[in-house]
């Protein structure tokens, strides 16, 4: 009969506060505002001594729960930078027996969570918005170092483009474990924003119209190179970026 056994253990603390405000009202004209921010903090605890470290495989392959640190930290090799601050070809932090280490560096988890949510209108316009963001994770942009290195494979007729960043890197070769491609995941995000007109009366006062705009994903500010910093399990591989839409709307009523 198979058993299980925990790995571990996890504690987790967190903070909540969340204010909601009418700015101005008066008349037809008003404006509200909502605010939430939630920090987060959380340490693996009870890890076993002969254990040390347990690592994620298959689809979380890279990730790390050890103890003291967040959970889902990245397994990563330290990469070694020459005098002009290029990374080494080849050049990890290395044992005693020449052997590349792995570190446990960054996480694919927030520290902080916040939203900014208002609504207003004056007269027959009414406005709503929502941006949203996090800060403290990071992602390991594992699309960008499987192209960043120059492939070219003349002898079996193989030749696929490197990604831009070989301008800066000049890696021959891929290195997909390496730090280097470990970046600040923080964003902000214009989630939606909604404007809206109320034409009244129409069709000799048998119909109410009322006509509104959407943009939906419209900007995200954020210094992750990839597509996009909101990535499953902080490990980017490629994904399709979220959609960016603007939709025009009427809602007609008898």
């Amino acid at each position: 009969m198979l058993g299980h056994q925990s790995v571990g253990g996890l504690t987790v603390s967190v903070l909540e506060t969340a204010l909601h405000y009418t700015v101005y009202q008066k008349g037809s004209a008003y404006l509200k505002l909502g605010t939430n921010a939630t920090v987060v903090q959380n340490e693996v605890t009870n890890i076993p001594d002969f254990m040390k470290k347990y690592t994620y495989t298959d689809n979380d392959y890279g990730l790390a729960l050890v103890d003291g640190k967040p959970a889902q930290v990245f397994d990563l090799y330290k990469h070694l930078y020459d005098g002009n601050g290029k990374p080494i070809q080849g050049g990890y932090d290395k044992s005693e027996f020449g052997y590349a280490l792995k570190y446990a560096m960054g996480s694919n988890q927030p520290k902080a969570y916040y939203g900014l949510s208002a609504n207003g209108g004056y007269g027959n316009w009414e406005m709503s918005l929502l941006i949203r963001g996090a800060s403290g994770q990071d992602v390991h942009n594992r699309a960008n170092a499987q192209r960043s290195w120059l492939n070219a494979h003349p002898t079996y007729g193989i030749f696929s483009n490197a990604n831009r960043s070989y301008l800066e890197t000049g890696l021959i070769s891929a290195h997909t474990e390496s730090s280097h491609f470990l970046e600040n995941a923080s964003f902000l995000r214009l989630e939606y924003l909604q404007l809206g007109y109320n034409v009244g009366k129409v069709l000799g006062s048998k119909m109410d119209l009322r006509v509104n705009a959407t943009a939906q994903n419209a900007f995200v500010l954020t210094r992750y190179s990839g597509q996009d910093p909101e990535v499953a399990n902080g490990i980017d591989t490629g994904q399709y970026p979220q959609l960016r839409t603007f939709s025009l709307g009427l809602t007609m009523s008898i």
